[in-house]
């Protein structure tokens, strides 16, 4: 009496189900881990948006005040670069107001200064801070700041500024 049983095997075993599961659970820990970290490396579009919008209040703040400009200064060195500007508007006090803008190299860094209130940083993270002046005997016709900030969408920000008042170049 020799039974023979002719069993095929329909399905998986208890054993082999919950090792698969474990497997696939670490692999999708892994997976998602992964993805959170991938998604805080990239800036959110509000935070470029905001960037932006710094750098555009920065540039127009910058335009307004050379307009108004009655001699303006630049210097550049190792440590960075400095615009200064003499404002026609003399205010209250009847004398001109001073007024100067200065990118840090070693902070990558903006600031606004005037005679009345102290240093302001404006905008901070630039990669790179250019300026070139058209002169006309003494006098400044056009300045151009270019402005790299590597946060923003536009990355390089180009300003063409055109001084009708003709300030003096010291």
């Amino acid at each position: 009496m020799h039974s023979t049983s002719n069993h095929t095997r329909a399905g998986f075993t208890l054993v082999e189900t919950v090792i698969s599961l474990s497997i696939m659970s670490v692999i999708l820990l892994g997976l998602s881990s992964a993805l959170m970290i991938a998604s805080r490396a990239v800036p959110s579009a509000t935070e470029t948006g905001q960037a932006d919008l710094q750098m555009t209040d920065t540039l127009n703040q910058i335009r307004s005040d050379l307009r108004l400009a009655s001699a303006i200064s630049y210097r550049s060195a190792a440590a960075g670069h400095q615009i200064a500007l003499e404002l026609n508007n003399t205010g209250i006090s009847g004398q001109p107001a001073t007024l100067e803008y200065r990118y840090y190299n070693d902070t990558k860094i903006i600031t606004r200064q005037t005679n009345e209130v102290s240093e302001q940083t404006l905008v901070e993270d630039i990669s790179g801070f250019t300026v070139s002046v058209t002169q006309e005997d003494s006098m400044v016709k056009v300045m151009k700041l270019t402005i790299a900030n590597p946060n923003t969408v536009q990355f390089i920000f180009e300003m063409h500024i055109a001084l009708p008042n003709k300030p003096v170049y010291k």
